[in-house]
């Protein structure tokens, strides 16, 4: 296992000098330490947590999972005890009538009019939790979601690992977001981070295109890139848009959305950040 770099050590990407309190590589934003995603113990390498022992994807495939179960019956309708009680209150009395109403038939005897079936009131039910405190709860779940993907990033997962993982909390962030309530602050902080996550998988996806021999398919997902509005809030993948020259070979946006796709490690350090100042705000920093 590979010990934590000493202060000085170099880059091993690229060479740089980082002192050891450093999580990127400061010239190539190269991954330097890894978070656990349980107990938060910092390491240089990714897998399995050496403090506390958890497997770094395996525990945010529960926690989204958990997240996906919480946000799909926070939105299910739901029915209230009294409702119910109330709806088989009135089943048994119907039931009742119908059985009178045969018995008496059967016998031949004057029908006479039926007693009127006393229901029994239903016990009032608990009141239901604060609304604050479920926000809270649902909250909650989805920074969990947006920290799975960011331990995804720093265990260096593959795409087949990170790309659908992406797609099923961007579902779970907008749901959360784009509902009344909550923390107007908060929730564009998750929006913004969610929305870096997304440039970084649409980035990854346009390199995976080229490598794969995709022209075409790659040169439009480049394009694409190039143009996405999010890299307004990541200033280094912007610059390294911005810088890109053109060239004979291919058109001048093919050519800046491979220059972000060379910026994928910037890309997740933004929204590494983004989401830290969503976490301190949650925190009450």
């Amino acid at each position: 296992m590979t010990e934590m770099a000493p202060a000085g050590s170099p880059c091993p990407k690229c060479g740089q000098e980082n002192v050891e309190t450093v999580r990127f590589c400061t010239r190539c934003h190269t991954l330097l330490r890894y978070a656990c995603p349980a107990c938060h113990h910092l390491q240089p390498h990714g897998g399995k947590c050496d403090a506390c022992g958890v497997d770094f994807v395996e525990y945010e495939t529960a926690q989204l999972r958990l997240a996906r179960e919480r946000a799909q019956a926070a939105a299910a309708p739901r029915v209230s005890p009294a409702t119910r009680a109330m709806v088989v209150g009135v089943a048994l009395m119907v039931l009742a009538l119908g059985a009178w109403w045969s018995m008496k038939r059967l016998s031949g005897a004057p029908v006479q009019p039926a007693p009127r079936p006393r229901v029994a009131t239903p016990v009032p039910a608990p009141p239901p939790p604060p609304a604050a405190a479920e926000e809270a709860q649902l909250a909650a779940d989805v920074l969990r979601v947006l920290q799975g993907l960011r331990s995804l990033a720093q265990a260096h997962a593959n795409y087949p690992e990170y790309g659908p993982r992406a797609f099923d909390a961007k579902k779970i962030v907008e749901r959360y977001v784009s509902a009344a309530g909550g923390d107007v602050e908060v929730k564009r902080g998750m929006r913004e981070t969610m929305d870096l996550y997304m440039l970084a998988a649409a980035a990854w996806n346009a390199g995976l295109r080229a490598d794969a021999g995709d022209e075409r398919g790659a040169a439009a997902a480049f394009a694409s890139v190039a143009h996405d509005p999010v890299l307004d809030s990541c200033p280094a993948a912007r610059v390294a848009r911005d810088n890109a020259k053109e060239d004979a070979r291919a058109p001048l946006e093919v050519v800046q959305g491979i220059s972000v796709v060379s910026a994928l490690p910037a890309i997740f350090e933004c929204a590494e950040s983004r989401l830290a100042d969503v976490e301190r705000r949650m925190a009450g920093g």
